[in-house]
């Protein structure tokens, strides 16, 4: 079993710093309001604010992301080692593979504090030691069945007990889904 994913990479996007600035000017706004005497001067930096947020958005085409997907650069993960571009790391010289799954793209995203927040499917690390050094990969699930996919290499982990640890944030996960401590050394046991 084969595991394969594009990777993500971080992209300078100088022009979303504009976006930035209107951020920083709407939270002075809020604390200008709550100062005595400074009223017309929070409604004119609140104003400001929105205005300048607004030709970011436009500037940048709305992405103000400083992520994307690097489809040319691809991570491939088998029992019998890593793949992350040109570089292969051997299962052998491998210690400490962690996964940390933020989930795939579309899906609903309770980490984010917006109600009906979707995953961008770009949150998701691998990160592992390499005779020593560590290594560390974002990459990208693009949906459902590519998030079964990475279960079944779990599985297949499981079964040839190569040691590994998955998880949500802070929290463990057994084949992606989350589990108290017990119910994951009941499933843990059953490999």
């Amino acid at each position: 079993m084969e595991f394969r994913a594009p990777t993500v990479y971080y992209k300078k996007n100088p022009k979303a710093r504009i976006s930035g600035v209107g951020a920083v000017l709407l939270v002075a706004a809020v604390f200008l309001t709550l100062m005595d005497g400074y009223e017309k001067f929070a409604l004119w930096t609140f104003g400001a604010s929105i205005l300048i947020f607004f030709i970011g958005v436009v500037v940048t085409k709305g992405d103000l992301t400083n992520v994307g997907v690097a489809n040319a650069i691809q991570l491939a993960v088998s029992t019998e080692g890593i793949r992350i571009g040109n570089a292969y790391y051997p299962m052998g010289q491998i210690n400490n593979i962690e996964f940390d799954i933020e989930g795939y793209a579309g899906m609903h995203a309770p980490s984010i504090a917006i109600v009906g927040a979707e995953s961008d499917g770009m949150g998701n690390h691998l990160r592992f030691e390499h005779t020593g050094q560590p290594v560390e990969c974002r990459f990208y699930l693009g949906g459902l069945q590519h998030a079964q996919q990475l279960g079944m290499l779990f599985r297949t982990f499981y079964e040839q007990h190569v040691p590994f640890v998955e998880r949500r944030g802070l929290y463990r996960t057994f084949l992606l889904e989350r589990m108290s401590e017990k119910e994951l050394k009941e499933n843990l046991l059953k490999f």
